[in-house]
């Protein structure tokens, strides 16, 4: 009589009596991060979300500014013509308002207000450059 604890030589009568794999998982799609990998990720998009914010700001303030500058130096809606209408696009030019000082005079006023515009496409190249993925 043969002993049914023995272990058989034959393969197929073997995995009858072994208990079924796990199927096999597939993934679809990206890999899943690690927690400091999805960390790594939130502060990268929050930064360039927030990078984007500031050179929105910054370009509404500039259109701000001008529209001002515009409205006050010319007495439109009732305004008093003021003397010190430009201050603002000064202050948000710098440092590229004091490159006017190299024009000829009756082109001062246009360099100056055209002097955040360099600033306002460095913040737009910085925040768009392309980065590489750590």
């Amino acid at each position: 009589m043969r002993d049914s604890r023995a272990q058989t030589t034959d393969l197929a009568r073997r995995r009858r009596h072994e208990p079924p794999t796990a199927p096999e998982v597939v993934a679809i799609g990206p890999t899943p991060h690690s927690a400091a990998q999805m960390g790594r990720l939130y502060r990268r998009e929050a930064a360039r979300w927030l990078c984007r914010m500031v050179v929105r700001a910054f370009g509404l303030l500039y259109l701000l500014a001008l529209a001002f500058t515009g409205i006050s130096a010319t007495g439109w809606f009732d305004f008093a013509p003021a003397p010190l209408a430009g201050v603002f696009l000064v202050v948000i030019g710098l440092p590229w308002t004091l490159a006017a000082a190299w024009f000829p005079d009756p082109l001062q006023p246009l360099v100056a207000a055209v002097a955040p515009l360099p600033t306002l496409i460095l913040l737009w190249t910085w925040c768009h450059w392309p980065r590489r993925r750590a």
